[in-house]
């Protein structure tokens, strides 16, 4: 059996961005998270590549309407979803949603910006509680103000990796003294 896939690229519009480059790292690396998300209502992504200067994911295809045109359509045609219905796709939605939370995927932006500067003017403590900050907020504990053992494992080589080469960068010549 063939299977189909949907190729799919950032649009024109994206391609005119002057960040176009940042943006196309983003959508890259949202598609390799995606594909670590296994759940009947969450498409699959199969691969990355580059083609042409333009970063490309190859992804399941779903027959039929997506739920945007669905609706739109529906509403046209009725005044709106029934509640069954709209429960339905509600608890769909949902489920994905938690499947995304659990493997700490939903659009978390963290700016290293302060921990860069603090690193570059030498402010070790500011840049040592920045860094707690970062850590918290990556991994949503910074209600608990402390890191669990399991947000611990779920921490992000890629934000550990960060973090941990702007230190090396920038205490390199770091000398601590010695202790009697």
């Amino acid at each position: 059996m063939v299977a189909l896939v949907v190729i799919k690229t950032l649009n024109r519009e994206q391609q005119q961005k002057p960040d176009f480059t940042e943006r196309q790292k983003k959508f890259r690396r949202e598609a390799l998270d995606l594909a670590k998300c296994y759940h009947p209502h969450i498409i699959q992504v199969y691969d990355t590549f580059l083609e042409d200067g333009l970063q490309a994911i190859v992804m399941e295809h779903i027959y039929g309407d997506n739920l945007e045109l669905y609706v739109e359509n529906y509403f046209s045609q009725n005044s709106f979803l029934s509640e069954s219905e709209a429960l339905q796709y509600i608890d769909q939605i949902g489920q994905a949603l938690e499947c995304v939370h659990e493997r700490r995927l939903l659009h978390r932006e963290i700016d290293y910006k302060k921990l860069y500067n603090l690193l570059a003017t030498r402010k070790w403590k500011e840049a040592d509680e920045e860094t707690a900050r970062i850590m918290l907020a990556i991994t949503k504990r910074e209600k608990e103000g402390y890191l669990d053992t399991r947000s611990i494992n779920s921490f992000l080589c890629e934000d550990f990796c960060t973090i941990d080469n702007l230190w090396t960068q920038y205490s390199d010549d770091l000398v601590f003294p010695e202790k009697n």
